[in-house]
């Protein structure tokens, strides 16, 4: 990720914002059980701290399992409302595009073949729809993904290798 580019992009919002109007969603999932990441959790910890010095309020989640990820995703989307600036969710940690839905994957996600993506993952898409109805000024979603299989041996799913734009 270019740091110095989400930092430039950060700064420039934060001028015309304050406090109550910036919330961040910031996950990072380095510990699946067999293909540990060693980023995520640094980029998460650091990121969150540039964006509290930012005056937002940040919502964090460290190797997040499902059910900690969608408790905290809904707690984002309710702090999101008319009033608010500058909604920002950012993600590192493993993903993967099936059938041109991308999935953002918890460090619990049950993988066993393409079928299982979609409930043992969640979606950007889902996240970024909710996002646009709660008509915030600005959503920003950065998603920093590892496109390599978090769990060896999982058949039947395509890992992309290289980025895919998520439309906005």
């Amino acid at each position: 990720m270019k740091k110095w580019a989400l930092g430039a992009l950060l700064l420039t919002v934060s001028i015309s914002a304050t406090a109550a109007e910036r919330v961040a969603l910031v996950i990072g999932n380095s510990a699946y059980p067999s293909n540990w990441l060693p980023n995520p959790v640094n980029d998460a910890t650091d990121l969150s701290a540039v964006l509290k010095k930012l005056n937002f309020v940040v919502i964090p989640v460290l190797n997040g399992n499902k059910t900690v990820m969608n408790s905290k995703i809904h707690q984002f989307l309710q702090n999101i409302n008319s009033q608010t600036k500058v909604a920002l969710f950012f993600y590192s940690g493993h993903g993967s595009q099936y059938r041109g839905t991308n999935y953002l994957i918890p460090v619990d996600a049950n993988l066993q073949n393409a079928t299982t993506l979609p409930s043992s993952s969640v979606t950007a898409q889902s996240i970024l729809s909710k996002m646009n109805t709660r008509r915030a000024g600005l959503n920003i979603m950065v998603i920093d993904a590892c496109r390599t299989s978090p769990y060896q041996g999982v058949a039947n799913i395509t890992y992309i290798p290289h980025p895919k734009t998520l439309d906005v």
